[in-house]
Parts: structure tokens; sequence; C-alpha cells
């Protein structure tokens, strides 16, 4: 299979709860530090699709130092800025 193939589809889908969304939005406003948290969810096997319930803000210290994300994890690093609240 050609690596163009291979990136086509997926190999599943994500569905965000709308709260999580926005608790991870606001964070990602708020915060003047990385920003970094937890995701819950469930993963359903026969669907191929993970659904995301819950999303934990975490306080972080900025260290300029790069760190491995783990699956369940989200991250906004303090260089990047938000992108403007229009169309929301």
């Amino acid at each position: 299979m050609s690596p163009a193939l291979f990136f086509c589809q997926p190999p599943f889908s994500v569905t965000l709860d709308a709260m999580a969304l926005a608790v991870m939005d606001m964070h990602a406003h708020l915060s003047k530090t990385e920003v970094i948290g937890l995701l819950g969810g469930q993963y359903c096997r026969e669907r191929r699709q993970l659904t995301v319930w819950l999303a934990e803000p975490c306080d972080s210290l900025s260290t300029g130092m790069q760190c491995e994300m783990d699956p369940g994890m989200y991250s906004h690093p303090p260089s990047c800025h938000p992108p403007p609240l229009q169309g929301l």
C-alpha cells in the first residue's frame, strides 16, 4: 500500500463534547503560560470511534523544555497565540 493511500482514511473518528471543547478553548484563551490538560472519554472498537466527554485543565510551569504528550492530554505552547474569538 502506498503512503498516500494509507493516510486517505483515518484510523478512527473523534467526537468531542461541546462542553469539553469550551473548557479547552477558555483555558487556551485565559492562560498566559503553557496550556496543558487531561482528556477523558471512551473508545468504541466496533465503530472505531473515540468520544471525548471531559477536559480537565491542569496547572503548568512554563520551563521552555519540550515534553512528550501522553494519550489523553492536550497542550498549547505559550509561544502560539490563541485565535481571536470571532465566529463563536
